[in-house]
């Protein structure tokens, strides 16, 4: 068994390794769980695997699995007790040899009903996870939610629903594995209605005005939305372009794609003209949402000629619906840098061509 003795350090030189490797759960669990808990544990990540829900490394000794694009589980080993926080002192259980598998409920609301009549209601109950400022200032949750569970609302909930059980049994590895049955379900149902749906299902006003404009734009000039359970994603050559994210029916955001080159000023300066620059500019996201946990964003960067101490990865260049209503002249940059991404795309495709030429 490893022994953890400075966990910062020990964390540090996991993180680059496993960056390199990016090893396998099975491999590394045996490690840090031995007997019944391991054989347990082995047993499930095999049955995942087997259904479709294979864990992929994520982070230091952290994995997900994943189901129509969003996460449906974490599983967590010993790296710092922060990753263990269901247990108390009082527990008797050495955290340091334990592992956590954490399933994430995002449409619990739509079998409620049957985990009350299978008698699973406590035993989720049992694992709801708290936001205990993980990511956070220390003054606010970084991501806490409010949601009504078996009719009683529930506060700062952890990014909405999820549970969390370190060393689970047989009978409670039973229950996770009908839990994640049931929240599979779910997401294909969310995701076939929603495909099933016109556009005046999702949106309603000037969001479904403003959308619909854009979807057939997309049409003429040939490109297609992928659409998973809330989101549109707009791909080519196997890159995002942009994305579409439902909020609610009057409300949408936009997020156009940028990637690690995207420093390389002269790439979009060659397609991008002075008022298609000013938006980008404008709308470059340099603050950090709230609820991004320990994320810096790419840290300090130049980008069109400006220096900037940090930006989002995920949303660099962001607007919605309500300033595309405020200012509907944005819907038409929208549409220009989407074929500019389209563009540099193009470029980065033959560059990497013939460099394999060479």
């Amino acid at each position: 068994m490893v022994k953890l003795e400075n966990f910062s350090e020990v964390r540090s030189e996991l993180y680059d390794k496993q960056k390199v490797e990016k090893p396998q759960v099975e491999d590394v669990l045996p490690t840090y769980v031995d007997g019944i808990n391991k054989n347990i544990a082995l047993d499930f990540i095999a049955y995942l695997k087997n259904n479709k829900m294979k864990a992929s490394w994520v982070v230091t000794n952290a994995w997900d699995g994943k189901c129509k694009g969003k996460r449906l589980y974490y599983i967590r080993l010993p790296l710092y007790h922060h990753q263990f926080l269901s247990l108390k002192p009082s527990s008797g259980i050495d955290w340091k040899n334990s592992w956590l598998f954490s399933p994430i409920l995002t449409y619990f609301d739509k079998y409620e009903d049957i985990v009350v009549k299978e008698n699973l209601k406590n035993f989720v109950l049992s694992g709801i996870q708290y936001c205990t400022l993980c990511g956070g200032d220390n003054e606010k949750p970084c991501g806490a939610k409010e949601r009504t569970i078996f009719s009683d609302k529930i506060s700062n909930l952890c990014g909405g629903l999820n549970l969390a059980y370190v060393n689970p049994d047989e009978t409670e590895i039973g229950y996770i594995k009908r839990l994640l049955e049931l929240e599979r379900q779910a997401r294909v149902e969310v995701e076939q209605n929603l495909k099933e749906a016109s556009f005046s299902d999702i949106f309603e006003g000037d969001a479904l005005k403003y959308f619909a404009d854009f979807h057939k734009f997309l049409t003429e000039n040939k490109l297609t939305a992928k659409m998973t359970t809330n989101k549109w994603n707009v791909v080519f050559n196997g890159k995002q372009i942009c994305q579409f994210k439902i909020i609610r029916k009057d409300y949408w955001i936009f997020t156009i794609a940028l990637y690690k080159n995207f420093t390389d000023t002269e790439t979009y300066e060659k397609y991008i003209n002075a008022d298609q620059r000013k938006f980008l500019l404008e709308n470059f996201r340099t603050k950090l949402p709230s609820g991004c946990g320990k994320c810096k964003g790419y840290g300090k960067i130049e980008f069109l000629g400006n220096d900037y101490e940090t930006v989002c990865k995920c949303y660099p260049i962001y607007t919605n619906s309500n300033k595309v209503k405020d200012d509907p002249s944005i819907l038409e940059f929208m549409k220009q840098l989407t074929l500019v991404n389209k563009n540099v795309l193009e470029d980065m495709a033959a560059a990497q061509k013939a460099a394999k030429g060479k």
